[in-house]
């Protein structure tokens, strides 16, 4: 029921029309304070009070539509008991919620580790009974990042019976390895190179001259028995690409199932 507070109630209208109950019609109840005593006067004042001056209306529309839609802004509903229960918003599904992808790689699958020369001659050797391919790079060497992805590719093409192996040059004696490092550990987690990643331990020159060329980008390849097959570099084989690389490390798989049939 609306309560509605007045004034002065000697201001309100002479004529108190109350809500109609059921079957119980209108009634009108004349309001003169010198025509009734005191009681009278005092039972109109509980019925102004509780049935409010002038005609009463109910409760604005507008009110009642303003409180629906801020509920359905806010997503609640109203239970049985009339108290506002809040309805859980739909969710957007997080991609990272579904798990990883079986060939999606993570960064904690690549790893990189720093050997010297002799330690890289014995990672080529302990892969003995598989083709190996050596890659030599930098991140320095725009050639070596742009032909990178298909060392990848390669690596993924033949998973058992091809070992991949990149070598980084980036140590080159003016700053530390571990200062080297970071830098090259990210771009390998960008290119997703989960086979074994080496960075030299000594200075990129000294590097060089153990191996026996000049400069990067160099992809030595091995066969199966860890005897060189062939060395792609700018100056003994010109212009290179994986291609080129491929296509040999096919034929050495082949000559060897060839002769496993034998």
């Amino acid at each position: 029921m609306r309560f509605v507070a007045c004034r002065e109630m000697a201001q309100c209208s002479s004529t108190v029309r109350a809500r109609e109950f059921g079957p119980i019609h209108v009634w009108k109840i004349r309001v003169d304070r010198k025509e009734i005593g005191m009681r009278q006067f005092t039972w109109i004042a509980f019925v102004f009070a509780v049935t409010g001056c002038g005609p009463n209306v109910p409760p604005s529309s507008n009110t009642h539509d303003t409180i629906e839609m801020k509920q359905q802004k806010l997503g609640s509903s109203t239970t049985t008991e009339g108290a506002p229960q809040q309805t859980p918003l739909p969710q957007a599904q997080n991609p990272g919620d579904s798990g990883t992808a079986p060939n999606e790689t993570t960064e904690s699958s690549v790893t990189l580790q720093k050997l010297d020369a002799a330690g890289i001659e014995r990672l080529v050797a302990s892969h003995k009974g598989k083709v190996v391919v050596l890659d030599c790079w930098s991140t320095y060497c725009i050639p070596c990042l742009k032909e990178f992805p298909n060392l990848v590719a390669l690596s993924k093409r033949y998973p058992e019976e091809v070992a991949c192996i990149s070598l980084s040059f980036d140590y080159d004696g003016i700053d530390t390895v571990e200062e080297q490092m970071p830098r090259v550990l990210e771009f390998l987690q960008r290119q997703g190179a989960t086979f074994e990643n080496v960075i030299s331990s000594v200075e990129s020159d000294q590097l060089y001259t153990k191996l026996g060329f000049a400069s990067i980008p160099a992809v030595f390849v091995y066969d199966q028995e860890g005897k060189l097959a062939r060395r792609f570099d700018g100056s003994t084989s010109g212009e290179f690409t994986y291609a080129d690389i491929e296509k040999l490390v096919s034929e050495l798989l082949k000559n060897n199932n060839e002769q496993v049939k034998q």
